[in-house]
């Protein structure tokens, strides 16, 4: 597999286990040259897994996917650790063309001791960013 250097990739898997546990998962060359590490909580139910990444090392055709399933300490118990719908996605870069829409910026008078809030009546709405609030401005 090859993941190529400022190229964004998305990894889905799903996975459950019989005991909740923690397992790495990620892609890697060698033991010290990771492209991907990231650690999650597995529990008992199905649950699907995404990771968003931009490769900042440079384009590898040896990369190998792996999932350290946790160390084994004398009190863990043992588990059965499921994997399923492995895929790996190459995101293509989306060009927002439209900016945010601001609501209720008008001119206004202010008089000497008087409270101003200027995000008073303020709204903020974009197309592509959907959480966008007046804190961002």
């Amino acid at each position: 597999m090859e993941l190529e250097e400022g190229r964004t990739y998305k990894l889905v898997f799903d996975a459950k286990s019989t005991v909740e546990r923690l397992i790495d998962v990620g892609f890697k060359v060698t033991d010290t040259n990771r492209y991907l590490s990231e650690t999650v909580t597995v529990g008992e139910e199905w649950q699907t897994y995404t990771f968003v990444f931009t490769v900042d090392k440079p384009t590898n055709n040896q990369i190998q996917l792996i999932a350290h399933l946790g160390k084994y300490i004398d009190d863990t118990p043992t588990s059965t650790l499921t994997f399923d719908n492995f895929k790996l996605y190459l995101e293509v870069p989306v060009i927002d063309t439209v900016a945010p829409k601001i609501i209720g910026v008008e001119d206004s008078e202010l008089y000497v001791g008087e409270d101003f809030d200027p995000l008073s009546g303020i709204k903020v709405s974009d197309n592509k960013d959907i959480d966008i609030s007046v804190d961002d401005i």
